[in-house]
């Protein structure tokens, strides 16, 4: 509770008048009434001005004396949708349900302004012409169903109050944190007024005490400043007010800093509730929480395959299933769902079942999903879509599939869970409202409802009375604070703008002065919350970024007396509060040995020697990204395939020679048996029986790249000096390289026949840009060859080529090194082969034997380039590291 009872003094007093009290927001009334409770025991009559207006035209409905049942944001939403989807002729590229928002607020402007009537008889034209056609035909709809919009209520009520004789006005109003009344407001004020009611507004608060200016040099230093000078106050046992003009713009970079100085226990991540000293009063959207949005997918899911991130998400989910199987279940969304071949990146809840119950018989590697396939299967089952339904139906239908896919259940809930499930229930209640508008919709009618419905529904857990605050300038009205910190006030940011609405002729917008129209009028209105801030609490703090995110430089508001604020006291050098005691532990153990034989094979020490921690992480951690999800093939699968085809191809062909007879042009114009033959094998390998329209296309596509790649592949090997295939995709297990064994394979070995002997040539099959230079060095680039060269102990090797199978013209190619002449053509040049093997396997054996023994030093060979496509930074933190460095040398301290 604040030592600050200015207001509270007033609305105490009123009480005991017999007054109403009555405040301009939520958050304020709910204070009021837990402190006047305990004094007046009369907290049940402290209400938001809108809501006691809402409860006035209850008493009305109820006594009889109304019969307009008030429409609910989401019934009113769905009327105006169903108005604008009779529009004939709709030229606007906005969706239906974003323009049913636009004249939902025009309308709303037009209540509250009591400019209903001089609308009607304006002379519009454009898009004000279409919103009067709208508006008429929504107001016509109303009027037959017995509706009334809740921002028509005010009016109508001050309407009522005027002419019904019947009608009681309460002894007094008294109003808080109301700095301006709408028209409607007050011309129902009024009617009360002549009614014998008084109607009093509370006095502003006195100055503050201390009145401070924060100049920071970007926002990332004005939150910390706030979070330390908060953290102080919190010491002082004072109630704190953090301000902003859009809390939730920058909630993430405020609670960071909130976790660095303020709250430093939210940081340790074995304690799962942590009650932290401050809370946002606004909340965050219901459908960005984790089980709401958990629950939209899956409804997403059961209604049509999904992307393989969001299907990810649904196997991950701790809300489904129970809390043991969640590491299976990661298990085999990295194993099982990503590794699954397909072309399509979605995936149906049918097909992710069937893999699910593949992988359970098959390798028995997962054989707890079965309960977990099972509960998807009966809400897959169950799900029934077809027919048109009404709004309740699909709300219990809804709610019926997450309980059959096990939804939340099975588990232990905490408070914050079940506030948010009870939210969720509210929100499932709010759709089967909808049941009154007397309509039968499609079930992705009424999902997309439920979406919009969770994405408009703020979600705030129960306040614990947080010490400190965090809101809105709006929010603040009617509170008051020991201390209050102003954040953002800079001319870019403070005042906020309004604009006049679209839908309405400008000229009623001015003469009415809604927002937007009277710049002064806007700016003496922000003035006035600017002053009602500055009375808010004893000690406040105004700041501001002089550099803006976009490298703008910003000045105070013009609306704050910078001139009469002291300057603020920076916490310069603060250390951070450590949130667990740390404890050092120095380990002497030795890194485990690897396996006997490895797999991965050459890109082991091609990681060594791009990074050692690299080959660490990933060859003695395992540590991997999950596979991404891209629709059709992707490179691995499309070079595996071209491995594959050309294995296919030479073992049935097996020389240069007879290559040449099946390329020999045929007398009839007629394809040669060797395209014949290619066009064959590549429809075997890409025949899908079950492909789709998409998928076929794909492959039809696929099938042609393919072929015009190999056939210019093999045009090529036929200019090569005379060879035959040796072998291909020959495997070598346990190859020795130093103190490590690996398994090989090589993609193919030829033997060529030249003028001094046959003599076999290793070969790679590269699809992306590689080079001979890329062997060289003490921590070669590609050491695949190399590798076999030194570790296979290929007898009668004389030289290794990349085989380069790319589009271009220059993409097909044989590039590499031979110890005698001919091997590549008359113009190459041979080399000492067996001098340069022997230097292969030093520089080879080296970086086993680094491997072997553990060495994890963070050592890219080219930062960052070497870094660009690695996946290991959460664990490496180069950057991190290499920015240290450089601020090092620079002196930076």
């Amino acid at each position: 509770m604040t030592s600050r009872r200015f207001i509270l003094q007033q609305a105490s007093e009123a009480l005991a008048r017999g007054a109403t009290v009555l405040t301009s927001n939520d958050r304020a009334a709910r204070t009021l009434r837990r402190e006047l409770a305990a004094d007046l025991n009369r907290g049940d009559e402290v209400l938001p001005l809108s809501a006691w207006i809402s409860s006035q035209w209850q008493h009305r409905l109820i006594s009889g004396a109304e019969t307009r049942v008030p429409l609910t944001g989401t019934q009113e939403q769905r009327l105006w949708e169903e108005v604008i989807a009779a529009e004939e002729e709709l030229h606007s590229l906005l969706p239906p349900a974003r323009l049913a928002e636009m004249a939902g607020s025009a309308a709303r402007l037009l209540y509250e302004w009591n400019a209903r009537a001089l609308f009607r008889s304006a002379t519009v034209e454009g898009d004000p012409a279409i919103f009067l056609r709208w508006l008429t035909a929504f107001e016509r709809k109303c009027k037959l169903d017995g509706w009334i919009p809740r921002s028509a209520i005010t009016r109508a009520l001050a309407e009522a109050t005027a002419n019904d004789a019947n009608e009681q006005a309460p002894a007094e109003l008294f109003l808080i944190g109301v700095e301006r009344l709408t028209p409607a407001q007050q011309l129902l004020m009024d009617a009360y007024a002549h009614k014998g009611a008084r109607v009093q507004f509370a006095e502003a608060s006195p100055n503050a005490t201390g009145l401070y200016l924060a100049e920071c040099v970007d926002s990332a230093d004005e939150f910390s400043q706030c979070a330390l000078w908060a953290a102080k106050k919190l010491g002082e046992n004072r109630s704190v007010a953090i301000i902003h003009a859009d809390p939730a713009a920058v909630r993430p970079a405020l609670e960071r800093a909130f976790c660095q100085h303020l709250a430093p226990q939210k940081n340790d991540v074995s304690q799962t509730t942590v009650r932290a000293p401050y809370e946002f009063s606004l909340g965050v959207p219901l459908r960005s929480t984790l089980m709401v949005r958990h629950a939209l997918l899956l409804l997403q899911w059961l209604t049509a395959p999904m992307d393989i991130e969001l299907v990810s998400e649904i196997i991950r989910s701790p809300y489904f299933a129970t809390a043991d199987t969640l590491a299976t279940r990661a298990e085999f969304d990295a194993f099982g769902l990503r590794e699954a071949s397909s072309l399509r990146a979605q995936r149906s809840i049918f097909e992710v079942i069937a893999l699910m119950r593949e992988m359970r018989h098959g390798a028995q590697r997962w054989p707890s999903l079965e309960s977990f396939a099972h509960q998807l299967a009966s809400a897959a089952k169950t799900a029934s879509f077809t027919a048109n339904a009404g709004w309740m139906d699909w709300a219990e239908h809804a709610a019926f599939l997450l309980t059959t896919a096990g939804w939340n259940s099975g588990r232990t809930e905490g408070s914050y869970e079940y506030q948010l499930r009870q939210r969720w229930q509210e929100t499932l209640d709010e759709l089967a409202r909808m049941q009154a508008l007397n309509e039968r919709v499609s079930w992705t009618t009424a999902l997309s409802t439920l979406e919009a419905l969770t994405a408009q529904t703020l979600f705030a857990p129960q306040s614990h009375n947080a010490p400190v605050q965090v809101m809105s300038p709006m929010e603040a009205a009617g509170s008051e604070f020991d201390a209050l910190w102003f954040l953002g006030a800079d001319d870019l940011q403070w005042p906020t703008s309004s604009t006049p609405h679209p839908l309405l002729p400008f000229p009623l917008q001015h003469r009415t002065a809604m927002p937007g129209t009277h710049p002064e009028d806007d700016l003496a209105r922000s003035s006035e919350i600017t002053t009602r801030l500055l009375r808010s609490a004893d000690e406040v703090v105004v700041s501001y970024a002089a550099r803006t995110a976009a490298g703008e430089h910003a000045r105070i508001s013009r609306l704050l007396p910078a001139s009469q604020m002291q300057p603020f006291p920076r916490n310069e050098n603060a250390e951070v509060r450590p949130s667990i005691q740390l404890n050092t532990q120095i380990d002497t153990d030795t890194v485990p040995a690897p396996p006997s034989a490895l797999r991965g094979g050459a890109g082991l020490l091609e990681a060594q020697a791009a990074c050692s921690f690299r080959a660490f992480a990933e060859r003695r951690l395992f540590s991997a990204e999950p596979g991404a999800s891209e629709d059709g093939m992707d490179a691995l699968e499309r070079g595996t395939m071209l491995h594959e085809l050309l294995e296919e191809f030479w073992l049935a062909v097996g020389s240069r020679r007879q290559l040449e007879k099946l390329s020999t042009p045929t007398t009839d114009g007629s394809p040669t048996q060797r395209d014949a033959r290619l066009r064959a094998m590549i429809h075997n390998k890409l025949s899908r029986a079950s492909a789709s329209a998409w998928e076929q296309s794909y492959l039809d596509l696929e099938a042609e790249r393919l072929f015009h790649l190999l056939s210019r592949w093999l045009d090529f090997e036929l200019d090569r000096p005379d060879f035959s295939i040796h072998s291909t995709e020959q495997k070598i297990p346990g190859a020795e390289i130093g103190p490590v064994k690996i398994d090989l394979r090589v993609d193919r070995i030829d033997r060529v026949h030249t003028t001094e002997g046959d003599a076999l040539l290793l070969i790679d099959y590269k699809t992306g840009p590689a080079s001979p230079a890329d062997w060289n060095g003490d921590r070669p680039e590609r050491p695949q060859l190399p590798l076999y060269a030194a570790a296979a102990k290929i007898e009668g090797l004389a030289g290794i080529a990349f085989a380069s199978l790319r589009a271009g013209e220059k993409g097909i190619a044989l590039r590499g090194v031979s110890g005698l002449p001919g091997v590549f053509g008359p113009k190459d040049k041979p080399i000492d082969f067996e001098e340069q093997v022997y230097e292969w396997q030093h520089v080879l054996t080296t970086l086993a034997e680094q491997f072997a023994a553990g060495t994890a030093e963070v050592s890219p060979k080219r930062f960052p380039t070497t870094c660009t496509y690695c996946r290991q930074h959460i664990l490496c933190r180069v950057h991190t590291l290499k920015n240290e460095t450089a601020d090092e040398e620079d002196g930076v301290e």
